[in-house]
């Protein structure tokens, strides 16, 4: 069979760039080095102990946001973002790791003293209406410059 274009990788923009060729009616194949589809937001078995953990993947919060992703109709053919108690856990060496919890007061308690700096940071760019809409705003201009400059300031 014959192809017009190959995509090297299967992670989210591999697939993503695919499915968008595809269905502007070009061939496409899609190339993967690993056993698994996904690239980087994949979960394997970690270290042969049981232990599931994600391949480079981290704090995709944004990603259901993405006007790529909602082309797709993702949601329409049963895909589902799923959201951890854990967002993050980030190893400091053996038996040191800081996590941020979904929870406010769990992620109060894991974040101690700096617990207000990123609910200064977070808290209000979670709440900001659009942010995260300007993020992937085509070209680059955001919709709401003073929200994106106090998100900046605050960054």
């Amino acid at each position: 069979m014959e192809f017009d274009d190959a995509v090297i990788g299967s992670g989210p923009n591999g697939l993503t760039a695919a499915a968008a060729l595809a269905r502007a009616g070009r061939r496409v194949v899609v190339f993967e080095a690993d056993a698994t589809y996904g690239g980087g937001a994949r979960t394997d078995e970690a270290f042969g102990r049981g232990i599931r953990r994600d391949v480079c993947a981290a704090v995709h919060p944004t990603g259901y946001r993405s006007p790529a992703f909602a082309d797709l109709g993702l949601t329409e053919r049963g895909v589902h973002w799923l959201v951890p108690e854990l967002s993050v856990v980030h190893g400091f060496g053996p038996g040191h790791a800081l996590s941020l919890p979904r929870g406010t007061e769990e992620r109060h308690a894991e974040l101690g003293p700096d617990a207000h700096r990123w609910d200064r940071l977070i808290g209000w760019a979670g709440t900001s209406p659009g942010l995260v809409d300007d993020v992937f705003a085509l070209p680059a201009r955001p919709q709401r410059p003073a929200a994106a400059a106090r998100f900046a300031a605050a960054a």
